[in-house]
């Protein structure tokens, strides 16, 4: 037992150093070029911002009040049909965390436009420390197409997004999911219930496989808890990270699931030895649907 202990520590130690590498390495990344990932903004756009939500409406321009709104709903693509990635950016308080929303608000107008853009769905977290966007397009060809677009690696505002830091920008697919909603064909984006992006970063890469199965293991006892409206597991291509995108009533609920076998960090969870979670309760901004 002192052995694997020993042997986890390590791995763990090894985790967080490695870590701290890979955000060197993708702020490096992240100041030679202007793209990142399909995050990057364009110049003197749309100099208005929009965020819709209750108490902060943001606009001059007529369009872009019908263009984001948190009444729009986005289906989570589960027979991964779609192409999707997903963005989270860190934050320091709430200032920055509304500043940094209200940049995004104004690059996804142009985005919108694109060939192949499918929706953009942003989220705070409540603690004010993150800004996750949940972004689908028809295909990799026309995400890569965007991601790949000279003129907008030529933004002067990317300067004004490098200050927040590079985030963990990923794509991902569906591997596994529940939803109590029989209303749809599944978990659905909308305005209303809490969400968790619970985040599992892979001690290896090699164990992201073991991540899956035990993901899958553990769906289905917890979609029995009360409150526990959807959950979807992804993957990410780059076989790093699982996150699993959960819905749910009320905060309570949330807390209730933490305390049960399994689920609780003062035991032993069931990603133990596998990956370290950080998860964030968010609520939905805006949804942006594409023109195309």
């Amino acid at each position: 037992n002192f052995s694997s202990q020993t042997e986890h520590e390590m791995n763990t130690n090894n985790f967080a150093s490695n870590t701290i590498q890979k955000k060197k390495h993708r702020r490096m990344l992240f100041k030679r070029s202007a793209l990142l990932l399909g995050l990057v903004y364009m110049a003197h756009a749309f100099s208005p911002s929009i965020i819709i939500k209750s108490g902060s409406v943001v606009s001059r321009i007529e369009m872009a009040l019908s263009a984001a709104s948190t009444s729009a709903t986005s289906p989570l693509d589960v027979k991964n049909n779609l192409f999707t990635t997903i963005i989270i950016f860190d934050v320091e308080n709430e200032q920055e965390q509304d500043d940094l929303i209200d940049a995004i608000q104004r690059f996804v107008q142009l985005v919108r436009q694109e060939p192949g853009f499918v929706s953009a769905n942003l989220h705070k977290s409540l603690d004010g420390t993150k800004v996750a966007n949940y972004a689908q397009w028809k295909d990799e060809t026309t995400f890569l197409n965007f991601r790949n677009n000279a003129a907008l690696q030529q933004s002067d505002e990317v300067e004004f997004l490098m200050k927040y830091g590079p985030p963990d920008s990923r794509t991902y697919d569906v591997f596994a999911w529940e939803s109590k909603d029989k209303t749809t064909q599944g978990p659905t984006i909308r305005e209303g219930p809490f969400v968790h992006f619970a985040e599992f970063d892979l001690l290896s890469p090699d164990l992201q496989p073991r991540m899956v199965e035990l993901a899958e293991q553990h769906l289905g006892p917890a979609m029995k808890q009360e409150g526990l409206i959807s959950a979807t597991f992804h993957r990410s291509h780059d076989r790093n990270k699982v996150i699993n995108y959960g819905q749910w009533e009320t905060l309570d609920a949330i807390e209730n699931l933490k305390k049960q076998p399994g689920f609780s960090t003062d035991t032993t969870p069931y990603w133990d030895g596998v990956a370290i979670n950080e998860h964030h309760l968010y609520e939905l901004v805006s949804v942006v649907r594409g023109d195309s």
